[in-house]
């Protein structure tokens, strides 16, 4: 979540590539892509998209 926030995208593939799960919501019910979007880090919404 704090990757998608701060729209790093390095960090965003890293935690990817260690198995992250995609799909988890925070305590808001919101997940990783909602919080991209809501930041405007438009480069992380597909990466975070779950496949």
């Amino acid at each position: 979540m704090y990757a998608a926030q701060a729209g790093n995208t390095e960090a965003a593939m890293a935690l990817i590539a260690g198995g992250a799960d995609r799909t988890v919501l925070d305590d808001d019910g919101r997940s990783a892509t909602d919080i991209a979007r809501e930041w405007k880090h438009v480069d992380l919404l597909g990466l975070l998209s779950p496949s």
